[in-house]
C-alpha cells in the first residue's frame, strides 16, 4: 500500500506497508486498507483515488465497503491491454546459452546478446522475446541445426528445429513484430509513475481506432481477424464496458489540457458530476473558456506553464488540474514493492518481528525514492493536498 501527495508536476510517492493476507477477498482487503490509514492517521476525506488491478474482489472491496467511507474517492484499475501471444521456442539451459552466444560471436554477430526470457506477468517481455527470435532466425537456425546433431536424443531440440523450419510460424512472428510497437510503447508509458491520466481516454481510443482498422484490413484473413478481434474486444470492456470504473473520469479530465479544451463541449454541467470540485468553479469557468480563446496555439505550448502563470486568476481550477494532470493510472509500483520486499527476507533476518519487518520495508523502499525527493521539494508544497491510495493483490 502507497500513498502520494498529489502534487503539479511532481508525486513524491511513499510506500506505507506491504500486506500479505492469509485469505484474499474484499472483507480483508478492505480491513487492511481502513488499518493502513488509521494506522497512518489519514483522514478519509483526502484519499483521492484507489488504485487496484481487476480483480473482483477488489472491485468489490470498494463497491461494498471503501466507497461508502471515503468519499472523495475514485476507483480506477491499472490501464491494461491483454494480448495473447504463444512465444515458446526457448528451453532453459544454461550451458546451451554459452554455446549459443558463443555461436554468435563466431558468426560475427555485432553485439551478441542471449535471448529474453518470457515472463507471463510482464507482457512486453513475450513481445521482445518474439522480436529477439524473428531478428536472429537465420542464427537460430544454424545453431540448432548444429545442436541436434550433436544431441540428436533431445525431444526439445527437435521440437524447437521443427518451429524453426515452419514457414507459418516465422509468418506469424513476423505479423507480430510488425504490430506489437503500439502495445509496447503504451505498456512502457503506463507502467511510469509520470505517465498523464488526461492522455489515457485519448490514448486508448487511438487503439480502439488501430483495432478497427486493421479488422477491416484482414477482414478476408480469418486467423490475423480472430486475433485483432478478441484483443479490440478486451480493450472495449475497459474503454466502453465498465472494467475500468474511472473511464468516464479520465474522459472528462482533458478539459485541463487547454488545447484540447478548445475543442470540446464547453458546457461546465457536463463535467461537474464526473468532477464534483468543479461545482464552485463557474465563475472561474468563464475566465478559463476566455484564457483558452485567446491563447496561441501554433508556438511551443507548455501546459504546466500555462498553468502556473494563471494560478491567480482561476486558484481553483489550478488546484484541480495540480493534482489531475497526474491522476494514477496505474499500480504498476506495488509489483516493485514486492520485490524490494522479499529481497529484505534473507535467511539471517528469519528472526523478524513482523513490525520490524515492516519498518525495514518502509525505510528500505523509501530511501531512494524519497530522499531525493525531500531535498528538492518544500514541505510547504504538500501542506493540506490530498493523498492517493494504491493496492495491489498480494496474496
Amino acid at each position: 500500500m502507497k500513498v502520494f501527495k498529489l502534487n503539479f508536476n511532481r508525486q513524491a510517492l511513499v510506500l506505507l506497508d506491504t500486506i500479505y493476507l492469509d485469505v484474499t477477498n474484499f472483507k480483508t482487503v478492505s480491513q487492511a486498507v481502513i488499518k493502513t490509514l488509521n494506522k497512518y492517521g489519514i483522514v478519509f476525506e483526502n484519499v483521492y483515488a484507489y488504485v487496484t488491478d481487476n480483480a473482483s474482489y477488489m472491485n468489490k472491496s470498494y463497491k461494498s465497503v471503501l466507497d461508502n467511507l471515503l468519499p472523495n474517492c475514485r476507483h480506477v484499475t491499472c490501464v491494461a491491454h491483454i494480448v495473447a501471444l504463444i512465444a515458446d521456442t526457448w528451453r532453459k539451459s544454461p550451458a546451451r546459452r554459452i554455446r549459443y552466444k558463443t555461436f554468435l560471436q563466431e558468426m560475427h554477430v555485432e553485439k551478441p546478446l542471449l535471448p529474453p526470457e518470457p515472463v507471463i506477468t510482464r507482457w512486453n517481455t513475450w513481445f521482445k522475446a518474439v522480436q529477439y527470435h524473428y531478428e536472429n532466425w537465420a542464427n537460430l537456425l544454424t545453431f540448432f541445426g548444429d545442436e541436434n546433431r550433436i544431441f540428436s536424443e533431445s525431444e526439445s531440440m527437435n521440437d524447437a528445429l521443427d518451429l524453426l523450419n515452419n514457414v507459418d510460424v516465422k509468418n506469424d512472428a513476423k505479423f507480430i513484430v510488425e504490430n506489437c510497437e503500439r502495445f509496447m510503447v503504451l505498456q512502457v508509458k503506463y507502467q511510469a509513475n509520470n505517465a498523464l491520466a488526461t492522455e489515457l481516454y485519448n490514448d486508448l481510443m487511438d487503439l480502439n481506432f488501430w483495432h478497427i482498422a486493421n479488422i477491416e484490413k484482414h477482414e478476408n484473413d480469418q486467423q490475423k481477424l480472430v486475433l485483432f478481434e478478441s484483443s479490440h474486444k478486451k480493450l472495449k470492456k475497459y474503454l466502453f464496458g465498465g472494467d475500468m470504473p474511472a473511464m468516464d473520469l479520465f474522459k472528462a479530465s482533458r478539459i485541463l489540457v487547454p488545447k484540447q479544451f478548445k475543442t470540446m463541449d464547453n458546457d461546465l454541467k457536463d463535467y461537474s458530476e464526473l468532477i464534483p470540485e468543479l461545482k464552485s468553479c463557474n465563475a472561474e469557468w468563464l475566465v478559463y473558456k476566455e484564457i483558452v480563446r485567446e491563447a496561441n496555439f501554433t508556438t511551443n505550448f507548455d501546459r504546466n506553464e500555462f498553468w502556473l502563470s494563471n494560478k491567480k486568476r482561476i486558484p481553483i481550477l489550478f488546484e484541480i488540474s495540480k493534482w489531475f494532470l497526474y491522476y494514477p493510472t496505474n499500480s504498476a509500483v506495488c509489483e516493485r514493492s514486492i520485490s524490494v520486499y522479499n529481497k529484505i527476507i534473507t535467511d539471517d533476518r528469519n528472526r523478524l518481528s513482523k513490525e520490524t519487518l515492516t519498518c525495514l520495508n518502509f525505510i528500505t523502499f523509501n530511501n531512494k525514492r524519497s530522499l531525493k525527493k525531500s531535498l528538492e521539494v518544500k514541505e510547504s508544497d504538500f501542506c493540506g493536498e490530498p493523498e492517493i491510495i494504491e493496492l495491489d493483490n498480494f496474496e
